[in-house]
């Protein structure tokens, strides 16, 4: 995939490389350029194909898209892989899909993490992480999901605090599941009990792209180690 940028960057204009599922990474692409910040989109689908499988394969990449952009300002994480939404029970879970499901996607963002230290560690910048909120709330049929969503939001808190003296904050946001992987509405990816959403349900383009878009700004520059939650206020702290 091409680079996406506005027609005419203005000076709050950020340099982001985006890290996700293809058509979770296209949205968020998109209402991040309506806030007039530049994207440059990797990941197994996009032009700038990337599997993450190594620290080589991704300093590459990192190296042709800060070419492309002329510096990182922020990286974003956006990737899951779409069977994690696929509800059975634990018991039924094999170790091979356990492995997939859970364990890979770990390493996989760990890879991500080392590679954002590596390119933004010299002038600082952001850190964002895109999580269901199920990390929190757990869900029916889904340990393998909630597993490995928790695991990486404990690990960008661990990241936080470490590389504050950098300059480099990370912040995740907790997202619907069902924005992430395709749902089935006989079964929500939710707790059960959990009750409705206060808010109209968020998108990825409108919503969730422009939350992203406001921790770019300096007022977000005091906050790290936090995960905002962006679901329509489902699911609340106690």
């Amino acid at each position: 995939m091409s680079e996406h940028h506005a027609e005419a960057p203005g000076e709050q204009s950020r340099r982001i490389v985006l890290f996700g599922t293809e058509g979770i990474a296209r949205e968020l692409a998109i209402g991040l350029e309506e806030a007039d910040h530049r994207v440059v989109l990797l990941g197994p689908d996009a032009s700038m194909a990337c599997h993450l499988d190594s620290l080589a394969e991704g300093t590459a990449v990192l190296e042709a898209a800060t070419q492309r952009l002329g510096g990182i300002d922020a990286m974003v994480w956006a990737w899951v892989d779409p069977i994690a939404g696929q509800q059975r029970p634990l018991a039924d879970t094999s170790p091979a899909e356990w492995a997939s499901i859970a364990e890979e996607p770990l390493h996989r963002m760990m890879l991500f993490l080392k590679l954002a230290h590596l390119t933004l560690g010299d002038g600082g910048g952001r850190v964002i992480l895109l999580v269901p909120s199920l990390a929190m709330s757990g869900a029916s049929g889904l340990v393998p999901w909630s597993t490995v969503a928790e695991g990486q939001r404990s690990i960008a808190k661990a990241v936080a605090r470490k590389w504050g003296e950098l300059g480099i904050t990370v912040n995740s946001i907790a997202v619907p599941a069902s924005l992430l992987v395709p749902a089935d509405p006989d079964r929500p990816l939710d707790r059960p009990g959990l009750p409705p959403m206060s808010l109209r349900p968020p998108t990825l383009r409108n919503d969730v792209a422009q939350l992203v878009a406001s921790l770019l700004t300096p007022a977000w520059g005091s906050v790290t180690g936090t995960t905002i939650g962006a679901d329509g206020g489902r699911w609340m702290t106690p």
